[in-house]
């Protein structure tokens, strides 16, 4: 047992046998194994085919020693490399780390003789006064070597006197190195990347179990970190907008230092490389004319893919002649990958790395940045340990050799990982023929670049001692042995037995992969088949619901090989057998047994899902990846399914729908009446809102409106809803449920409830146990996020029906979709695992088309999205939507209007003579603290929560910035307009332009410029005084008035900025206004007065100061 504590080889073991057959009478060695295990060898170097060490003393610190074995004579010397000259399997194990048993006995066969068979074969010394030899001190050290002849075979020769530089050429080193020039590419095309997950597993199989350079359990921290890695993907995108980017890293691989140089001021310092990457992961990356930010964001997608794909290996890579690191390097085995490389590098237009006066080249800078992304990630998978190789692997280590047991493990790491890491350029063809009962088999090999040109293997093999091909070979051997029989014969072709085919087909698959390589058949064997599983569906009936599909519909299970289809059940009665290459109806196949397992574990998954998720399945076409032949009384029903009713629009609607509205309507009411939830994502300023308050109209004039209906959303929106129902729907009851008097029994007494997401997470406890008609969640990505006990409460709501509205369904990930669905109908897109797996990953990270087609199968009858630039849609749309956005002062807000209310009122009633000024003064105090308390008190700090205006206007912004378009935001104010660029930079971490009237000309032509020309500038705020007359800003499609001149013909004349001629979009006019207070009371009066009259008022406030004191208070008296 202590023996293989020692030694983990066969010659390392053989070593210690031959050294214990000495010493069986003379009983030297016990001593020296003690000293061995205690640690007391301190020091062991080899210098020129001698050991020389130090071990501890016990009267002295240490002794010294020196141990050679017996040189072998020259022509030993020439035996051993004819041998190994002619027999190139024996030369390729040994160059991947493994001493052959055929080679030891073939050299003992010739005399010579590798292990010491009596103590003389030993020549050795020591300065202890123990004159016995071997002493207990050479004995230690003896077991101490032992296990370096684990690590490198060659140090056998070598003790003999017999270099490896003598036997196999020394291959150079990778090692890291700069230069004085950075070289600037033509940048390229980004190509497509068309990325297959790498089968990790598979590739972490062909590892050795043993491993000879640590005592850890390597191998599984491994497979850990390939089975974790995708876990982070809950990264959330912060308002880190990036629109200027530049970086420089001064090289130490061990703890590199990067100096960040940003837009936003508070990144600008220096970073190690954890929270370097965690500041890029989280950045929405703008200004794509910035050739860093173009960079790093497309540098960030292609490391995306890499890591989901798991395309990635770790390598042990040298720093320099001693130190070396273990660094993770994207597989690019793939040729779309490399392409992908190539592009890279052509966007890097400046050295990044720089390591004294030297720079780094492209290719180093993404295989660096590569691997500190990847390290990165590995520190929230891998616990650490305090162990070297642990540290090594795991972290970014350097491993500095020093102790003599430890100047091998750089060759030890490299052989152990040769399997997995070895280059792929050239490629083997196996070519196997009929002969007779079994098969001949020849090899030929090719290059990559000029695939077509092949040369027979030991042909190449005589003419070039081509070291990474017999590594390669080595390495299929370990999987199907037979393959080194092949290299010892001169000119024939290797016979093999049908198992021996299987073997290459089967075992070795997973490596001839790896390499690149193929097989090329034999006549009638040209395509050997995979079993498929056919999946048919069979129905009962026409007449199928959500409730009973699960027993009106059967599955047709069959395997097809080829062009033959045989019913499940009998294949795994006829083919439960071992793994090997079977024949059906003249057609072969593999039969591996954990595939069938894999098919049959399907199988059993669809016969028991449950009936929303069979009802997904059916309308993907689709099961777990395998497409799904529907007969045709299912294809009916799914053409059937999709139509909605001619429903007529509700007799008491105060409004008239457009087309598209009537269609979303339609759509909305008949799926209501299939017991189907809904997501109406139509773009912003569609009508989302007219379209839910009309299906609710409609349910009360046909008296089914039996419970009340409840609408969350924003509390910035609360106003709008409330405004939208009193004067579309005015027939429905409606109450808003918010505020700290909030009573949970007025709920009862309405038709529609309007409250909020905070509102909602308070009080679920009470509003879940009552029953609502219809649940509708405004700006439903508030839930994108599952876990949040917003997330959580909205979904606890018992409702019949729900309605997600959204204009952004998915922000930045796929999950949001899941999130919103999972409110709508939970586990109809799986669990979020599922989800993942079988969709978002695919799609997001790979780019895959089918699963693209079907998600979009699944959910298309549940969502309708429509854009204002759809072609059908842009018919029916005015050029210019014009929205009255309503919203709530704050507390704080109250507060003040009603101090500066009660204060200057009292000046007006008491001061006839300059009652105007006084009025005018108590309307621009008002109008100040209805934008912002700040824009009325200068000493007010300036928050967003402090002002509704501000809440609301993030909200808008947040889906403009998103949809990549441009927004002019107009205030009276210069104060107003310098409050919002504060807190609008400070929330979306962008430049944001002020255009204002103590700008110079050239100034104001540079700023227009600007915001004219370059994408990253998505705001502008105007002056109304500075801006209100000759700009033209056709970039920009939306426009929002802060605060209302109430003279249409001045807010005409700044909305003119952007609603012009050359505008190509169609544009949205948001005014803000605060509700409860007068701006919302002189609104109302303004449109009747337009509506009657169809008038232009021209008098700005200047009509107010006519009206009487009583009518005055009401006027500004707050609701």
């Amino acid at each position: 047992m202590y023996k293989k504590n020692i030694v983990k080889t066969w010659w390392g073991l053989k070593w210690i046998e031959s050294l214990e057959n000495i010493d069986k009478n003379k009983n030297r060695l016990p001593r020296g194994r003690t000293y061995f295990n205690k640690g007391n060898v301190i020091d062991i170097n080899y210098k020129d085919g001698m050991i020389i060490s130090k071990v501890k003393g016990n009267y002295k610190d240490h002794y010294n020693q020196t141990i050679k074995l017996n040189a072998f004579k020259k022509d030993e010397k020439n035996k051993i490399k004819a041998i190994l000259k002619n027999r190139k399997d024996f030369m390729a194990q040994l160059l991947i780390g493994f001493f052959p048993p055929d080679l030891f006995e073939i050299l003992t066969q010739s005399q010579i003789h590798l292990f010491p068979e009596k103590w003389a074969d030993i020549l050795s010394k020591c300065s202890c006064p123990d004159r016995a030899n071997p002493c207990k001190h050479l004995a230690a050290v003896f077991y101490s070597f032992a296990h370096e002849f684990d690590k490198n075979p060659f140090l056998i020769f070598e003790l003999h006197g017999l270099k490896k530089s003598e036997i196999v050429e020394e291959s150079e080193e990778n090692i890291i190195k700069f230069s004085k020039q950075f070289k600037i590419k033509k940048e390229i095309k980004e190509p497509e990347i068309i990325a297959e997950p790498l089968e990790i597993q598979n590739l972490l199989n062909l590892l050795p179990d043993d491993i000879l350079f640590t005592n850890i359990d390597l191998k599984s921290d491994l497979k850990k970190l390939y089975e974790e890695i995708n876990q982070d993907e809950n990264i959330k995108i912060e308002n880190l907008k990036l629109t200027d980017l530049e970086i420089k890293i001064n090289y130490n691989q061990q703890n590199p230092k990067i100096q960040l140089k940003t837009n936003i001021d508070y990144l600008n310092h220096e970073y190690n490389y954890y929270d370097f990457f965690e500041i890029l992961e989280k950045a929405n990356y703008y200004n794509l004319e910035d050739s860093n930010i173009k960079f790093f964001s497309k540098l960030l997608k292609y490391f995306e893919i890499i890591k989901y794909t798991k395309s990635f290996l770790p390598q042990a890579q040298k720093i320099d002649e001693t130190n070396f690191h273990i660094t993770y390097k994207p597989y690019t085995i793939n040729e779309t990958y490399k392409k992908y490389h190539e592009y890279l590098k052509s966007l890097i237009k400046e050295p990044i790395i720089k390591n004294k006066n030297e720079i780094a080249d492209q290719d180093f800078i993404i295989n660096f940045l590569f691997n500190l992304y990847i390290k990165n990630k590995i520190k929230y998978i891998i616990e650490p340990k305090e162990n070297k190789i642990h540290e090594l692997f795991f972290t970014n280590y350097i491993y500095k050799p020093k102790k003599f047991d430890e100047k091998n493990t750089f060759t030890s790491i490299k052989n152990y990982l040769e399997p997995i890491t070895i280059d792929a350029n050239e490629f083997f063809i196996f070519n196997i023929k009929n002969y007779k009962s079994k098969y001949s088999l020849s090899i030929d090999i090719a290059k990559k670049d000029d695939p077509f040109t092949t040369k027979e293997l030991r042909e190449h093999l005589r003419q070039n001692n081509d070291q990474t091909i017999l590594k390669k070979l080595a390495i299929i051997s370990k999987y199907s042995p037979f393959i080194m029989e092949y290299l010892n014969l001169k000119f024939k072709d290797l016979i093999i037995e049908p198992s021996d085919l299987s073997d290459l087909i089967i075992n070795t698959k997973n490596i001839i992969k790896l390499l690149n390589s193929r097989i090329n058949y034999p006549i009638g064997m040209e395509k050997i088949y995979t079993p498929e599983l056919i999946i048919k569906t069979k129905t009962t009936e026409k007449d199928i619901t959500l409730e009973t599909i699960s027993k009106q519909l059967n599955f047709d299970f069959n395997f097809k090989i080829g062009s033959t289809e045989i019913e499940f059940e009998e294949f795994i009665k006829k083919y439960n057998t071992e793994n090997g290459i079977k024949k059906i109806e003249n057609q072969y196949f593999v039969y591996e047994k954990h595939a069938i397992e894999n098919i049959k574990q399907i199988v059993k998954k669809i016969k028991e899902l449950d009936n929303i998720s069979l009802f997904k399945f059916i309308l993907s076409k689709n099961i777990f990846g395998i497409d799904i032949i529907i007969d045709e009384n299912l294809k009916n029903y799914i053409k059937n399914f999709k139509k909605y009713k001619q429903i007529n629009i509700p007799k008491k609607l105060n409004a008239t729908l457009r087309p598209y509205q009537k269609k979303g309507y339609k759509w909305i009411y008949t799926n209501f009446e299939k017991g189907f939830n809904i997501c109406l994502a139509d773009d912003m300023g569609l009508g989302k809102t007219i379209q839910i308050l009309s299906v609710i109209q409609k349910i009360k004039e046909n008296k089914k409106l039996t419970n009340p209906s409840i609408v969350i959303c924003p509390t910035s929106l609360l106003a709008n809803w409330e405004k939208e129902s009193s004067k579309f729907t005015p027939e429905i009851k409606t109450h808003i449920y918010h505020g700290n008097e909030r009573d949970i029994e007025k709920i009862k007494e309405n038709e529609l409830i309007i409250t909020s997401y905070g509102i909602i997470r308070r009080d679920i406890e009470k509003l879940q146990k009552i029953k609502f008609q219809i649940c509708v969640i405004d700006e439903a990505q508030n839930i994108k996020n599952p876990y949040t006990s917003q997330s959580i409460a909205v979904k606890k709501i018992n409702s019949q029906h729900k309605v997600a509205l959204t204009g952004t369904p998915v922000e930045n990930k796929l999950l949001e979709l899941w999130s919103i669905y999972d409110f709508l109908m939970p586990g109809f897109l799986g669990n979020q695992e599922d989800f993942k797996i079988n969709y978002a990953y695919p799609i997001e990270k790979l780019s895959r088309n089918a699963e693209k087609k079907y998600l979009k199968n699944a959910i298309e009858p549940f969502l309708m999205r429509r854009l204002k630039t759809d072609k059908k849609i842009i018919k029916d749309l005015p050029e210019k939507f014009v929205y009255d956005e309503y919203v709530y002062l704050t507390p704080i807000q109250k507060k003040y209007y009603q101090k500066i209310m009660d204060l200057k009122f009292s000046n007006i009633e008491k001061n006839h003579q300059k009652r105007k000024a006084h009025i005018f003064a108590l309307i621009t105090a008002l109008k100040q603290i209805c934008n912002h308390p700040a824009n009325y008190d200068k000493n007010f700090i300036q928050t967003i929560n402090s002002s509704g205006k501000m809440q609301k206007t993030i909200d808008i912004l947040q889906t403009i910035i998103e949809n990549e378009e441009k927004v002019i935001i107009f205030t009276q104010y210069t104060t107003m307009g310098n409050i919002l660029q504060k807190l609008i930079k400070e929330y979306f971490k962008m430049e944001i332009l002020f255009f204002h009237g103590s700008l110079n000309q050239k100034q104001r032509n540079e700023m227009i410029e600007k915001f004219e020309t370059i994408s990253k500038y998505k705001v502008m705020i105007i002056s109304l005084k500075a801006g209100g007359t000759g700009l033209n800003l056709t970039a920009a499609n939306h426009v929002i008035h802060y605060d209302l001149w109430w003279n249409p013909a001045v807010e005409n004349q700044a909305t003119d900025r952007v609603f012009r001629i050359g505008q190509e979009k169609n544009v949205i006019v948001h005014r803000l206004i605060t509700t409860g207070t007068f701006e919302e009371k002189i609104n109302e009066i303004i449109n009747k007065k337009e509506r009657l009259t169809k008038e232009i008022i021209t008098t700005s406030e200047k009509w107010i100061g006519d009206l009487t004191n009583e009518e005055l208070k009401k006027l500004f008296t707050l609701k």
